[in-house]
């Protein structure tokens, strides 16, 4: 959870700061980050306790409150009690659909309503800023050039159209008071990425097979190009958001280089001492995709760039997984913030 920066510190220093989805993926790490930083307090909205997380266990956390607040119960009391004295809200919570996981309702529940009910309370209790954790899913395109901001999104899924219509609630829902920017995040990966926190990494899940002794397992060729992005560059750009640089802007938060997934495994081979070849599977739905964001504009106007090459994420994830087995094996659930 290494996030240090100068600059990072002087947005964080003696502020008062809500993280939603708290207790998941990137929430915990942009917690662990804002303590670090010097924030005056860290309110940390979460339907379950940060403890559950082991990457927080141990750590000096004096400055930050808990509030256990499932925000697709769309509690306009608790999120008013939750959000008062903050200054700023960085919104990560949200559901994403899977299959014979989540009911439809329980997305629009949480991503929709629920982000209304924040940014309503957000401007009723004179929040000076919402950073909004949106997704590539928000365009929709799974195919051609890098994903730009200035493109029309055309969201194809449920979660894409329930974070296109959270993009849109912060930045008019709020008021003329309420400053808003939006992160379309990539595909994150990083220390704490279990399948319990939501989408079932590829990463984690080979990593996972290779430690069993099993051959890791590509759909289809494994040309599919990807942008992974490490949680660590994730937090140290929404921590970056906060300028007042980014208001009413969309950025993109990603490598700005694809990866084909092939070539991701053999990476994690390498880095696994693991000899066997890849077990090839049927191609599913992301066969002859690519989705690779354009990150000139966050560089240009925010001054963030990645620093985390894909080997070292990679090994740096491995480790977590070796020290934490049994919380990576854990049971599937919607959380993925």
């Amino acid at each position: 959870m290494e996030t240090t920066s100068p600059d990072l510190a002087t947005l964080v220093s003696a502020r008062r700061l809500m993280v939603t989805g708290a207790a998941g993926f990137i929430g915990a790490h942009l917690v662990a980050a804002l303590a670090r930083l010097g924030a005056e307090r860290v309110v940390a909205l979460d339907r379950e306790p940060l403890t559950a997380n082991p990457l927080l266990r141990g750590l000096a956390l004096p400055t930050v409150v808990q509030e256990l607040v499932a925000l697709g119960d769309c509690a306009p009391g608790a999120i008013r009690r939750a959000v008062r004295g903050v200054d700023a809200v960085l919104h990560l919570a949200a559901v994403k659909y899977r299959p014979q996981a989540e009911p439809l309702v329980d997305i629009v529940r949480t991503n929709a309503l629920g982000t209304a009910a924040l940014v309503e309370a957000c401007a009723e209790a004179d929040v000076s800023k919402v950073v909004f954790a949106s997704s590539l899913y928000a365009y929709g395109r799974m195919r051609g050039e890098p994903l730009d901001e200035s493109e029309r999104p055309a969201p194809r899924t449920v979660y894409g159209l329930s974070k296109r219509f959270g993009e849109e609630l912060c930045g008019i829902g709020g008021g003329p008071v309420l400053r808003a920017t939006v992160l379309r995040y990539m595909f994150v990966y990083g220390p704490g990425q279990t399948p319990k926190h939501g989408y079932p990494s590829v990463i984690v899940k080979n990593f996972l097979r290779m430690l069993g002794g099993e051959r890791p397992l590509i759909h289809g060729d494994g040309a599919q190009v990807l942008d992974y992005v490490f949680v660590d560059d994730v937090v140290a750009a929404t921590i970056l958001a906060l300028a007042p640089a980014g208001d009413s802007r969309i950025y993109n938060v990603g490598s700005g280089e694809g990866t084909a997934i092939r070539d991701v495994i053999a990476l994690m081979r390498d880095v696994a001492g693991f000899a066997g070849e890849p077990l090839l599977a049927p191609p599913d739905a992301t066969a002859g995709s690519s989705r690779v964001a354009r990150i000139e504009r966050i560089r240009g106007e925010l001054g963030w760039a990645p620093t985390t090459d894909l080997r070292s994420g990679l090994a740096r994830t491995l480790a977590s997984i070796r020290q934490h087995p049994d919380w990576y094996l854990q049971g599937e659930t919607s959380h993925v913030a």
